[in-house]
């Protein structure tokens, strides 16, 4: 139980260092807040005895200066919380919204390509990324609200016992009864919570789809859009069911929890009345004890069901740091590399659970092998032996070497920065052109310099350059109204130029010709051209008749390499490559 207690009492700590790592005056005014809240609190409950008493006494002098002494108190505590509010808070919120998202941004980008495809990832990552922010922030307020209430509490609690224990003793009994079921509560609450991401992930994707423009014409063109209904519905459904689950045991906890503090009320009342009727105390007394009573239920109550909110917040935390220590899917802090000079695998195999997918696998690119091609059918293995050679699969046996050395032992930030990696489904982002081309923020006099060559390799500078805006005009409309839609066509060169104008030594392209006119193909196959001028290149593909300028080709079969070499030299032996060649060669003509 002590060791639970420590586990969350360290991650309220972790969540208030954080915050303090922010913002030290919010900090500071928040305590200083809550202490001017609370003398503010003792002060009202006593306020009713003193106004009773003057008023019956008709002492109006010292009714006017109490009046005067209330308000400066509250103009003061209102003050200081317009100054929390709408200066620190805005901006706190702010830099803690970016702290908290881009730590786990920064996170995500260390998980393995195996963790990235399990539905539990992106479950945590959901919910990670949904309530981080929010509990981080609530750290701090419900720490100064907490402060508020401690200090209340004591004040109050210290006017009561001048008069009779017992009324205090009954209040605590029923907070604590209270508290307990609140504690429950949100126990049961957060489980509810969790049993829903799964499904409400799935109702989200239905937002997604509609939202992005890549999916637009599918759905606009798809006759039959009953799918995503009946997708939309089945999970909305399965959110009925946890809500059916488990809204019986919540609303029990919570009628009981309810009703305590009409019992409180009910049981106070009537001893105060029993009492002021035998005489023990005047009208003001009895006036201060019942206002007392409501304020000091109220605060004692919150005060308790602040832990179990820290509770709340104690476990949304930890998720936040399960999240954040995952280990970097590649070496960090090894033999740092700023080019690369030779890539070579050595006899590698892999394995996905228990099935073979690789066997054996050896090829090597360097100065004397500048190109290289994997070619083969669907489903041959050959987009599975990249990730290998990219460091996103890590191979069952064999050795990558990276200019000669283990990428094991090469810090894979290093090594990741000097490649580029063109996916058959690239990726074009709502930012300007030549801020998709340099994926940079920022873009320089040298930077358009980069992104103007780009373009004229690809064949796009012409028609960029007419634009209002030049290569700084946005694709899309999302964000600026002055944004251009592209053809898919021009959307793919944009791909390339950004291929062509990455600072990386090697560049993979996954199947660039597939879905593509014998026109378009050409097109490709010459940018492809210009960039292996440039650049060491590797072409995945199960197109075979755009391969004439590739240095070497390798042919996979299930997950094997069957044949190797030059494009004339696989022709000559007339194996499987050439069979691919001359049925591909016959498609086209």
């Amino acid at each position: 139980m002590f060791g639970k207690i420590n586990k969350h009492w360290n991650n309220i700590k972790f969540a208030i260092k954080y915050m303090t790592s922010l913002s030290k005056g919010f900090i500071f005014i928040t305590i200083l807040s809550a202490i001017l809240t609370a003398a503010y609190n003792v002060y009202t409950v006593y306020l009713v005895k003193i106004v009773i008493s003057y008023l019956s006494s008709k002492e109006i002098k010292e009714f006017l200066l109490l009046l005067l002494v209330v308000f400066i108190i509250g103009i003061s505590i209102n003050i200081i919380n317009n100054i929390i509010s709408h200066y620190f808070t805005p901006i706190l919120n702010n830099n803690v919204a970016k702290k908290v998202k881009w730590d786990i941004y920064n996170a995500y980008l260390r998980y393995s390509y195996q963790e990235l495809n399990k539905t539990k990832f992106y479950d945590l990552y959901v919910y990670v990324l949904d309530n981080s922010y929010s509990s981080f922030f609530s750290a701090i307020t419900i720490l100064g609200k907490m402060l508020s209430n401690m200090f209340s509490i004591i004040g109050i609690a210290a006017l009561f016992t001048r008069y009779d224990y017992s009324i205090l003793i009954i209040i605590i009994c029923g907070v604590l009864i209270s508290f307990i079921l609140s504690l429950y509560n949100e126990k049961k609450r957060y489980q509810f919570n969790i049993d829903l991401i799964p499904k409400q992930r799935a109702i989200d994707y239905i937002g997604r789809i509609f939202y992005l423009p890549e999916y637009s014409d599918e759905i606009h063109l798809n006759r039959d859009k009953t799918i995503f209904y009946d997708y939309y519905k089945d999970a909305n459904q399965k959110i009925l069911s946890v809500i059916k689950k488990w809204q019986k045991l919540l609303f029990s906890i919570n009628l009981f929890q309810g009703s305590t503090l009409l019992i409180i009320n009910v049981v106070v009342l009537l001893k105060l009345g029993i009492e002021f009727f035998n005489g023990m105390f005047s009208i003001d007394v009895f006036a201060m004890f019942f206002n007392g009573t409501q304020q000091l239920y109220s605060l004692l109550f919150s005060f308790l069901a602040f832990f179990s909110q820290f509770y709340s917040i104690s476990l949304n935390i930890q998720k936040f740091r399960d999240f954040m220590q995952v280990e970097e899917h590649g070496k960090v802090g090894g033999y740092k590399i700023n080019k690369i000079y030779s890539l070579e695998m050595k006899n590698i195999s892999f394995s996905y659970n228990d099935l073979e997918v690789l066997r054996n696998i050896s090829l090597k690119i360097d100065d004397n092998v500048r190109s290289l091609a994997i070619v083969g059918e669907n489903g041959s293995g050959k987009t599975t032996l990249v990730k290998v050679m990219l460091g996103l699969l890590k191979c069952k046996s064999g050795t990558i070497l990276i200019n000669g050395t283990n990428i094991l032992d090469i810090d894979i930030n290093s090594f990741e920065s000097c490649i580029t990696m063109l996916f058959q489904n690239y990726k074009i982002f709502s930012f300007t052109i030549a801020q998709n081309i340099l994926l940079k923020f920022n873009i320089t006099k040298d930077d358009e310099l980069r992104v103007i060559e780009a373009l004229k390799v690809v064949n796009l500078y012409e028609k960029v350059a007419a634009f209002p805006n030049g290569i700084h005009t946005a694709i899309s409309t999302e964000f600026d109204s002055e944004g251009l839609m592209l053809s898919g066509g021009e959307l793919q060169k944009i791909a390339f130029a950004r291929a062509y104008a990455s600072n990386s030594e090697l560049v993979v392209f996954d199947e660039p010709y597939n879905s593509l006119d014998v026109f378009s193909e050409i097109v490709i196959s010459n940018i492809i051209t210009a960039i292996m001028r440039k650049k060491f290149v590797v072409i995945i593909s199960h197109k075979v008749i755009r391969l004439n300028e590739v240095d070497k080709i390798y042919v996979i079969k299930n997950g094997m390499i069957i044949e190797t070499g030059s494009l004339e030299k696989l022709l000559q032996q007339k194996g499987t490559f050439y069979d691919m060649f001359i049925t591909q060669k016959k498609d086209v003509t």
